[in-house]
């Protein structure tokens, strides 16, 4: 059976005109353009995907636990964290919807009936996720130039940085990231309409004003680290005049750097995916499709696994959290191991009376 691309839905008729004819030329024509994948590469593709996205969930989950653990009161940076290690899950989770519902139809759908009856439902789960993807990774997004904006104001305005850096504040701008995010992924459902979207200004439109918004959050990150570094060298320039020789250390910069990697491995994984999905809009050329099924669509996994590996080998108090939450586990698998012993020896006792 050939594969469907449901996300752009560019033969699905409208509902009254939804019927066998149509539709199976719509299916014959596509099968013309593209050859069908193996059942072995959708196999892959869906075994790799799932582990990748369970490898993720594991690591920001133990991020999660790791910054609960951290000792004292949690600090608007701990939170962001959380809350990026939130939208890293839930991000994964919606990425793999793609090929889930691909290894659906390619696999467990046996008959060109059974693709009728179940297509609309395919198309809206699928389209229901990408929506979701975009909003995960819209939360991803705000939240390091939220980081960005912080330690801009710690080191370049820090007369007003005690009045912003609080735990009030903080929620509050996670809120708004949320609610931003969801201003950029609502309209992609426009892709839920039947009929072909491509026709529609507003959907064609959405697939251009998504990407753009997260090339302005990496421009100003960008141009706020430009100003960052000046001011540090500057304030290392008045520090060495003041105590010549003596190494001037500056956290907030060191932090900003952290902030600056986490951006740079999502632009990284994430430009590639957006100019493959935006070509795939207009060109079903099958060298596009293999590009992205086999090695673009799993970028975006590569940055939901690394932020918690980036973060917490450059930040102290979550190495201090994955160290109390070791602690914890290990003390929790000796005592499981004592209770064992303690059962053991009391069966053995029982057994020999």
């Amino acid at each position: 059976m050939p594969t469907t691309d449901f996300t752009s839905a560019n033969w699905l008729a409208d509902e009254n005109e939804f019927n066998r004819s149509n539709v199976t030329t719509s299916w014959a024509n596509y099968s013309d353009d593209v050859q069908p994948f193996t059942e072995s590469d959708i196999y892959t593709w869906f075994i790799s995907s799932t582990i990748l996205c369970v490898l993720s969930t594991i690591a920001n989950t133990f991020s999660i636990l790791a910054i609960k653990n951290i000792p004292g009161k949690l600090t608007g940076n701990h939170i962001l964290y959380l809350n990026l290690s939130i939208a890293d899950i839930l991000g994964s989770l919606a990425s793999n919807i793609e090929v889930v519902t691909l290894a659906f139809v390619e696999l467990w759908l046996t008959s060109f009936e059974d693709v009728l009856s179940a297509f609309k439902g395919i198309l809206y789960f699928r389209v229901i996720g990408f929506a979701c993807f975009i909003l995960f990774y819209s939360v991803s997004a705000w939240t390091l130039l939220g980081f960005a904006i912080l330690r801009y104001v710690a080191i370049c305005r820090s007369m007003y940085y005690p009045n912003i850096y609080q735990r009030r504040k903080i929620l509050i701008g996670i809120a708004m990231i949320w609610m931003l995010a969801l201003a950029v992924s609502v309209p992609t459902l426009c892709l839920l309409k039947l009929g072909d979207p491509t026709e529609d200004q507003f959907c064609t439109t959405v697939h251009y004003v998504w990407p753009i918004v997260f090339a302005f959050i990496s421009l100003v990150i960008i141009i706020l680290y430009v100003c960052v570094y000046i001011e540090s060298k500057r304030a290392m320039v008045r520090a060495n005049r003041m105590h010549p020789g003596q190494e001037y250390p500056n956290h907030q910069y060191k932090a900003f750097v952290t902030t600056l990697l986490l951006l740079a491995t999502l632009a990284l994984s994430f430009l590639p995916y957006i100019i493959i999905r935006i070509l795939r809009l207009s060109d079903r050329d099958l060298k596009l499709k293999f590009a992205y099924y086999r090695f673009i669509y799993f970028l975006p996994y590569i940055n939901f696994g690394s932020d918690p590996i980036i973060y917490a080998s450059r930040t102290r108090d979550i190495r201090e959290g994955y160290s109390r939450l070791w602690k914890k586990i290990v003390g929790c698998c000796k005592r499981c191991s004592r209770r064992d012993t303690k059962f053991e020896r009391l069966y053995h006792i029982l057994k020999t009376q």
